[in-house]
């Protein structure tokens, strides 16, 4: 993509590039990912994800969220267990609740009534457990 605006996220130790065609569709992305934004001067990543203007933008969305989660995911293979799931914490003891299952089950559903009830959210995309049995976050979308 020529004279594409990149918007840096990261997570998990790692930057993704998403590269947007104008600048209102990189608002909208910088909005969306504004919990996960990367430094700009990052430098380049290793992989990148295209935003593509011209399919609906709710496609559009979905297809980012699912490359730059795709692309974290192969970031990490071998360093991190990483799960399809939706991730909530207890706020008082940081202990974390992963609800894995397909797509399309309600994990996000799920985790989006825990949060309204108590818990502090974490991920709807991918819970990442290091071998110490922490779990990093990837709030990859703004809630």
């Amino acid at each position: 993509m020529t004279d594409a605006t990149v918007v840096k996220v990261g997570a998990f130790g790692h930057t993704v590039d998403i590269e947007v065609p104008d600048q209102v569709s990189a608002g909208r992305v910088r909005d969306q990912w504004s919990r996960c934004l990367a430094d700009p001067g990052a430098g380049p990543a290793l992989r990148s994800v295209e935003y593509v203007a011209d399919l609906d933008s709710d496609f559009a969305e979905y297809s980012v969220v699912s490359g730059v989660t795709l692309r974290f995911i192969q970031l990490c293979a071998g360093q991190l267990t990483m799960l399809h799931a939706s991730g909530v914490a207890d706020p008082e003891t940081g202990a974390v609740i992963a609800l894995v299952a397909e797509s399309g089950t309600g994990k996000t559903t799920a985790a989006q009534r825990l949060c309204a009830a108590a818990f502090a959210y974490v991920t709807d995309e991918t819970v990442a457990v290091r071998g110490d049995s922490r779990v990093l976050p990837f709030p990859s979308r703004s809630r």
